[in-house]
C-alpha cells in the first residue's frame, strides 16, 4: 500500500499572515541564501524518470477548501506574492504506463501567508469559522470537513487539460504553510468531462491527492520575504497527518532553481500522477479507509 495517512485526525489551525513583498529585498536575501545552498537530492534534473514501476498514486484527503468549477487556465497567481514556481505534472495511465491525452489536473493551494482563496475572511482557526458544508460528493467522514467559502477570490486555483504527452504546466507560486500542516498542494484528475466557457464540468473524479515539497527546500524558501514573516512554525513532513513521512516520487515534487545562483529567480517542479482514468476512486482518510460507495464528481 502506498502512502497513507495517521489513523487519528488532527485539528488544522489556519494562521493568515499579513505581508508585503518587497522585490529587492526578495533577490538580495534569495541571492545571499542561494550563495551557500548545496543542491542536494532534491534539487534533481527537471525531467520525467522513466525508472519508477507503475504504481497508483496514494488517494489523499481533499481538504476543507476545495471549490468545484475552478478556472481554466495556465498562470493561476494574479499577482500573489512569492517565489515563482513552473509546475509540471503529467497523468500516466497505471493499467498501461502510458500519458493520458485530454483529461483534466486540477490544482489549488495556499498563499505564501497560508490563506486560501475563497477563505481569506476565514478565523485563524479555520474551523471556527464558516459552517460545514453537507453532502457534498467529494467530502466524507474522517476529513476536515468541507466549509462554506467567505469570498469570491480565486488565486492560485486552476485547471488544465492534459496534451498527447500527458502534460500540463501551472505558472504559480512556492505554497506556503499553515499550523499542522506542511508545504503542499492539492489535487484532482477529472476524466471525462469538458470545458465551456473556463470552466470545466462532468465526468468524474479519478484522483484525489496531495503533492508535498522536499522539508530542505521549503526550509530556505522559509528564509526568503514574505514566506519569513510568518508567525507559526511549519510542520515537518514526518510531522504532517497526510503525508505521515511517508513520501516517494507518486507524492514528492521534484524541484530545481531556475537559475543555480539565485532560488527567488523560481523554482521548476515536477511530478507524474499514476491514476486509472476508469476508476472512480471512493474517498480515503485516515489510514486509507475507504468512506463507502465510490464517487462520482
Amino acid at each position: 500500500m502506498p502512502a497513507h495517512v495517521n489513523t487519528a485526525y488532527k485539528r488544522t489551525v489556519y494562521a493568515g499572515v499579513t505581508y508585503s513583498l518587497d522585490r529587492r529585498r526578495l533577490l538580495t536575501s534569495a541571492a545571499r541564501l542561494a550563495a551557500s545552498f548545496v543542491l542536494g537530492r532534491s534539487l534533481r534534473a527537471f525531467a520525467f524518470s522513466s525508472e519508477n514501476a507503475c504504481a497508483l498514486t496514494p488517494e489523499l484527503e481533499t481538504g476543507p477548501f476545495y471549490i468545484p468549477s475552478e478556472l481554466v487556465r495556465q498562470d493561476i497567481r494574479e499577482s500573489q506574492p512569492g517565489v515563482p514556481l513552473r509546475l509540471r505534472i503529467r497523468v500516466v495511465d497505471v493499467t498501461t504506463c502510458k500519458p493520458v491525452k485530454g483529461v483534466a489536473v486540477d490544482i489549488w493551494h495556499c498563499d505564501a501567508g497560508g490563506v486560501y482563496s475563497g477563505y481569506t475572511s476565514s478565523k485563524p482557526d479555520g474551523f471556527g469559522g464558516p459552517s460545514p458544508t453537507e453532502g457534498r460528493p467529494d467530502h466524507g467522514p474522517g476529513e476536515p470537513p468541507a466549509i462554506q467559502p467567505t469570498d469570491k477570490e480565486t488565486f492560485l486555483r486552476g485547471i488544465q487539460l492534459t496534451d498527447a504527452d500527458g502534460l500540463v504546466e501551472f505558472q504559480t507560486i512556492y505554497p506556503g504553510w499553515y499550523v499542522s500542516r506542511d508545504t503542499h498542494i492539492h489535487t484532482k484528475v477529472h476524466v471525462g468531462g469538458g470545458v465551456s466557457g473556463n470552466t470545466y464540468s462532468g465526468g468524474h473524479i479519478s484522483h484525489t491527492g496531495q503533492i508535498a515539497f522536499p522539508d530542505e527546500i521549503s526550509d530556505a524558501i522559509a528564509k526568503i520575504a514574505p514566506y519569513n514573516q510568518h508567525k507559526s512554525r511549519r510542520t515537518r513532513l514526518d510531522e504532517d497527518h497526510v503525508f505521515d513521512g511517508h513520501t516517494d516520487s507518486t507524492t514528492l515534487l521534484q524541484l530545481a532553481p531556475v537559475k543555480r545562483a539565485s532560488l527567488a529567480d523560481g523554482m521548476s517542479g515536477t511530478i507524474t500522477l499514476m491514476i486509472n482514468p476508469a476508476a472512480t476512486p471512493s474517498l480515503t482518510g485516515p489510514d486509507m479507509q475507504p468512506f463507502g460507495p465510490p464517487v462520482s464528481g
